[in-house]
């Protein structure tokens, strides 16, 4: 893929609003990224069936955002921005639903086709949830199987945790960018999932910050990179239960630890 071809798509993906099979679709109607950028707000609206404003919105996304600078943030911090479509873009990823069009890392990904679970669950842990997680993990993570979470409080953090005490690696899907740590709390964490041997990965530009809706949408990629899903704790409505139902979409097993019939946590996994 061209370098200019490069910026351009660091540029649409910019736009965190519109799917990610969305901005593939453009950028297969006009013949490229940078092809799509030359396009008026109406063109964009007609092809792609959306509002005048949301062009407009997206056009304007695309142009405040310096790709070149993307590339320069991620790489001083040992990161690097992997396209869909060229060979170390992870193969898993390629085959889901609403595949991204890049992704941006920090760590190593290289072992992308090992064999891996994601751990899922509420951040209101409770103590057994706690329990329950981290045994798994570490049998898991002695296991040599690699865990795969989004590094939020609660049960994500108790699973990273354990892989990096097992000195396991261990894939952290974040709703970021790789340039931030959220929540604070959890920055040595992440420090060590990158000393042994794991990684950070995002589709959202380098400094994003954390919106509501960027959660949601990184969960597929949690599924995507997983052989399998298990739900510890979560609510009926929860986050988890999201992943869950994204991993059943992309046709993998998912499974969920009960618990008590009283404990709102365990409602999503008992359901």
């Amino acid at each position: 893929m061209r370098f200019e071809e490069q910026l351009a798509r660091i540029k649409v993906n910019s736009f965190s609003y519109l799917r990610a099979d969305w901005l593939m679709q453009m950028i297969e109607i006009f013949g490229s990224a940078c092809e799509l950028l030359k396009q008026d707000a109406k063109t964009i609206s007609k092809e792609g069936k959306i509002s005048l404003e949301s062009a407009e919105n997206f056009l304007k996304s695309c142009a405040m955002l310096d790709a070149e600078k993307e590339i320069e943030k991620t790489e001083k911090v040992g990161g690097k921005i992997l396209f869909n479509g060229e060979e170390d873009f992870p193969k898993r990823l390629t085959e889901i639903k609403e595949a991204p069009i890049l992704i941006y890392v920090r760590g190593d990904l290289n072992d992308s086709e090992r064999a891996s679970v994601g751990m899922v669950g509420t951040r209101k842990i409770s103590p057994y949830g706690r329990r329950a997680a981290t045994q798994l993990a570490g049998d898991l993570a002695q296991s040599e199987i690699v865990l795969v979470s989004g590094l939020a409080r609660g049960i994500d953090s108790v699973v990273h945790a354990e892989a990096v005490k097992n000195q396991s690696a261990t894939w952290a899907l974040i709703g970021t960018g790789i340039g931030r740590c959220y929540p604070a709390e959890n920055r040595e964490l992440a420090r060590a999932i990158l000393d042994t041997g794991g990684a950070i990965i995002s589709e959202l530009p380098f400094d994003a910050p954390p919106l509501a809706h960027h959660f949601p949408r990184r969960n597929r990629l949690i599924a995507g990179l997983s052989d399998l899903v298990v739900v510890v704790e979560g609510e009926v409505k929860s986050g988890a239960l999201i992943t869950a139902k994204m991993a059943l979409d992309q046709g993998l097993d998912v499974m969920a630890v009960p618990g008590p019939i009283d404990s709102p946590t365990s409602g999503g996994p008992n359901k």
